[in-house]
């Protein structure tokens, strides 16, 4: 930041959903500003690229409000658990990883678990453990 200005930005920016932030608590330090953060009428906000900005009573709420659903995926096959996570890429590992989703799940820090690429041959070890964990963490028929 310099003369004044701030500028946020997204490394890896996505343009094809909006996300709404906003600052709180904001000091300023080794600076001298021409008015206080608590002075928002005394301050221009200038934008570049299409999107909304305000500061103070001149924020506008979003228009519309929805969720985007996080899904949590994991691999199950042992290939492409290998490129991911690493050695041993064994049946017991691939299950503690969907048992690690599926905690994230019941605890409401993710929306639902995908296993991709998972061996559903008859008889495969990974999907009989996987199996068991999706009918262990199923939530009661009361629930659905």
């Amino acid at each position: 930041m310099g003369q004044g200005q701030g500028r946020f930005f997204n490394k890896k920016g996505v343009s094809n959903f909006g996300v709404r932030w906003q600052v709180k608590d904001l000091q300023a330090e080794g600076l001298k500003l021409a008015a206080g953060l608590d002075q928002p009428k005394q301050w221009q906000v200038s934008q570049r690229g299409t999107f909304e900005a305000g500061f103070g009573d001149r924020l506008k709420p979003p228009a519309r409000r929805f969720h985007v659903p996080f899904i949590v995926m994991t691999a199950g096959d042992a290939g492409e658990f290998k490129l991911r996570h690493g050695d041993p890429a064994s049946p017991e590992r691939v299950a503690e990883w969907l048992r690690f989703c599926l905690e994230a799940w019941r605890e409401g820090r993710c929306d639902g678990v995908v296993t991709y690429c998972l061996d559903k041959q008859p008889h495969s070890q990974v999907f009989d453990l996987a199996r068991d964990l999706f009918n262990q963490y199923r939530p009661p028929r009361s629930e659905r």
